[in-house]
């Protein structure tokens, strides 16, 4: 992490934390990534705090046991990110991505980012199958967009062109 992303600081084992600028127009975002065994990593967005809209809600999010927001980054259940697979490669440039969508979303009110919008209750994301309901997308989710196309952020933070 440290050498694709030297604004990060490896906070404790399998947590990191730093700033990224996802695009040009876009300001600086402090974020948290937490990665733990076993487990799908999160990236959390620190500062500035994301503003939901007028009814509360912001788009492509889940809430973790804490109630702490964070990105919908990929989907799980169709093995879009597996444990072979670098956060720093990955998971640091989906949620570059997913803030520039989000910025986007902000200003106009649309979603650009595809993916499915998980279904969030009182208690977090629905789960089980019988109240599972998934909106499906053609554009596809966040982890359609190859690693190997150019970095939205560059090693020394900057957005590339």
């Amino acid at each position: 992490m440290k050498k694709l992303f030297p604004r990060f600081i490896h906070k404790s084992w399998g947590v990191w934390e730093g700033e990224i600028l996802p695009g040009p127009l876009c300001e600086w975002y402090r974020i948290r990534v937490v990665y733990r065994l076993k487990q799908p990593p999160r990236a959390y967005v620190l500062k500035p705090a994301l503003v939901p809209d007028a009814d509360g809600n912001i788009p492509h999010t889940y809430r973790d046991r804490f109630g702490r927001l964070y990105p919908c980054l990929y989907l799980p259940r169709k093995h879009e990110w597996m444990d072979s697979m670098p956060i720093a490669e990955t998971i640091v440039p989906w949620t570059a991505l997913w803030l520039i969508y989000y910025e986007h979303w902000r200003a106009t009110g649309d979603w650009l980012g595809g993916g499915e919008h998980p279904q969030v209750g009182r208690r977090g994301i629905r789960g089980g199958r019988r109240r599972r309901r998934r909106q499906e997308r053609r554009s596809g989710s966040l982890a359609d967009v190859s690693t190997s196309s150019p970095s939205l952020v560059t090693p020394n933070g900057l957005a590339s062109s």
